[in-house]
Formats: C-alpha cells, structure tokens, sequence
C-alpha cells in the first residue's frame, strides 16, 4: 500500500511530534509513504483569521 501524508502548516508549527509519530507508524505498518508534492494549502490559517471570499 502507498499513501500521500498531507500535514498541514499549524501542525507543522505546533504539533510537530503529531507528524513524525504519523509517519513512523505508516511506516511500521509496512505502508509506503510519500508527500505529495502538488499538495496545496488547506486554507485553514485563512479561515481561522476571519478571511471570507465575497461575491
């Protein structure tokens, strides 16, 4: 099995060892893993600060 791990800027930021466990038990698991290059940002830092796109 091969999976894309997407980790997200604030768990990057904040919850670091979240991240690292996740892929240590992927890989534990035998499961290939890789981040996907193309990935694109989740929006949730934009969200948090109240941003909102008007029509």
């Amino acid at each position: 099995m091969k999976v894309g791990l997407f980790i997200p800027c604030y768990v990057n930021q904040l919850y670091p060892q979240v991240a690292i466990a996740t892929l240590k038990l992927l890989e534990k698991l035998n499961i290939a893993v890789y981040y996907p290059s193309t990935q694109t940002c989740c929006g949730q830092p934009l969200g948090n600060s109240g941003y909102r796109r008007r029509l």
